[in-house]
């Protein structure tokens, strides 16, 4: 045997490199340190490459200070800092130490006052409307003049979801001793937007505590780590601009995701002794009966609402009757919501009002409405398919401000957004003309992303609940008629059979199939 340093090597067997005897013969920390330069400068170049790719954790990059309603949050990617703010359409709103609208509440709370707290979006925080227009300082008033001693929280924040209202509840809004809690969130959670809330919160909180991850080579390796082992609850994401802003869309927040974090919320509840009562929003679509366009992407979600409630045995007030009978009664749409989604100060009033009769109903403060507990079961809700199509592609999103875009990438984003509204979704295979099916396998401009149903209502009790349910039992799209007649409802291209469902006010349901080829219908429910 053949000695080198501290090696052996079988001298019978194998020659020594001459490369290798003089490395064996350096000493070791010299060897040490030309490991360590030789790993660094690998390292270095696998950063200079990673930084290349323009990976970014999520962090708020939109207006800040007075200036802007929203700043960056540590926990929940956006909030509000203290102050008066504007708030559109001329109007303005207070901002607290907590970052919630209105007045601070009064610590510990006093002694025989109830009080009111309500999450929501931007619809429920009161945009475009004075801090005293809102529907909870509406209710307050209204509840104050019938002798009862209560305060408000406004706590919704414009674009929240339940995901981000799930984390304030935990380090602001339990501790503000509640007796109610108002649940508004839907807008924001079921939006086709380009990434999952709680994605986006485990990767903001990720971002805070590793100060590491200024490191561009660490930000990819820890996406791709949470891609293999992430959990349902949320995993690492990270752009890179490199690549463009992605295409595909998934639901903010998932519908087993939104049904599994309000049960969480309502268990939470349950704990504490807090009665809870759950908002159904409206919008200028449910309004209005000649709407028109693709099925609604909230109707799941909805469906979602009502058997959690019935789970719970919590009520739910739903803001589209109210508002068709403040339209019965002479009120305009417009004079309701100022634009497709927002109430107004008349439609704030209108929901306070709602929302003092179903206390009321129930006796509220006395009369308990606090949720029942037990595990979840199978509520038996769908979500719809996913259209894989947007008309925003990420222009209007409030995502696009947690990501520093280009100049050239923003104007990249708008050009896609202008190109899919004029485009329309996508036309199946199965939906082209057989000539097109048997050619070259090129696509053409769809000629319609839609077919619609025909449907004559005769007969039974106004009002109507209409509903279009697919193959897998899915609500694909609903309406609310005022009166027997003729209309028309979209259904997605996809979607090749649905059963049309009816039922009046009397409780009287009738069925029957429709399809593109047979998409008139008449439903007849006696006299």
């Amino acid at each position: 045997m053949i000695v080198y340093g501290n090696r052996l090597f079988p001298g019978d067997f194998l020659e020594v490199p001459p490369l290798v005897k003089r490395w064996s013969m350096l000493p070791l920390w010299l060897r040490l340190s030309a490991i360590a330069v030789g790993c660094g400068a690998a390292l270095l170049a696998v950063e200079e490459w990673a930084q290349g790719q323009r990976p970014q954790l999520p962090g708020w990059g939109g207006p800040q200070g007075t200036a802007g309603l929203m700043v960056s949050h540590p926990t929940r990617l956006w909030g509000m800092s203290p102050g008066t703010k504007p708030n559109a359409e001329g109007s303005e709103t207070a901002i607290n130490a907590l970052g919630f609208r209105g007045a601070e509440p009064e610590m510990p709370k006093p002694s025989g006052r109830s009080r009111i707290v309500s999450l929501g979006d931007s619809a429920f925080f009161g945009f475009g409307v004075n801090d005293g227009e809102t529907f909870d300082a509406h209710l307050v008033r209204s509840l104050q003049a019938e002798g009862i001693d209560v305060d408000s929280m406004n706590a919704g924040v414009a674009g929240y979801s339940i995901a981000q209202h799930r984390v304030a509840m935990d380090e602001e809004i339990w501790d503000l001793e509640p007796d109610l809690l108002v649940l508004c969130n839907v807008w924001s959670d079921n939006t086709w937007d380009t990434f999952k809330d709680e994605d986006l919160l485990v990767s903001a909180r990720f971002a805070q505590r590793n100060p590491l991850t200024r490191s561009a080579a660490l930000k990819l390796f820890a996406a791709w780590w949470a891609g293999v082992f992430g959990g349902n609850d949320g995993r690492i994401i990270v752009w890179s601009g490199a690549e463009g802003w992605p295409e595909g869309k998934v639901r903010r927040v998932p519908l087993d995701r939104w049904i599994q974090l309000h049960h969480e919320v309502l268990l939470g509840a349950a704990e504490r002794g807090i009665s809870v009562v759950f908002l159904k929003p409206t919008n200028s679509f449910l309004l209005d009966p000649e709407s028109s366009g693709a099925p609604p992407a909230w109707i799941p979600y909805f469906e979602a609402m009502d058997a959690l409630a019935a789970h719970h045995e919590i009520p739910v007030v739903d803001v589209t009757e109210a508002y068709l009978a403040a339209i019965e009664n002479g009120a305009a749409i417009t004079d309701l919501l100022w634009d497709k989604m927002h109430p107004t100060a008349q439609g704030h009033a209108v929901l306070g009002d709602a929302l003092k009769h179903a206390l009321l109903v129930r006796e509220w403060p006395l009369g308990s409405m606090v949720p029942t507990t037990g595990s979840l079961p199978n509520l038996g809700v769908q979500d719809i398919p996913n259209p894989e199509w947007t008309d925003d592609a990420g222009a209007g999103s409030p995502q696009i401000s947690l990501f520093e875009l280009t100049e050239q990438e923003k104007s990249a984003m708008m050009r896609a957004r202008k190109s899919l509204e004029a485009q329309g979704p996508p036309i199946l295979p199965d939906a082209q003309s057989t000539e097109t099916a048997r050619g070259p396998s090129v696509r053409t401009a769809p000629q319609s992303s839609t077919w619609s149903v025909a449907i004559s209502l005769e007969e039974g009790q106004a009002p109507y609940t209409v509903r279009l349910v697919d193959e897998e039992g899915r609500t694909v799209g609903s309406a609310r008629v005022k009166k027997a007649q003729s209309f028309r409802l979209k259904v997605r291209q996809d979607v090749r059979t649905v059963r049309v469902e009816v039922t009046d006010s009397m409780g009287r349901t009738k069925t029957q199939q429709a399809s593109p080829s047979a998409d008139a219908v008449t439903l007849r429910l006696g006299g």
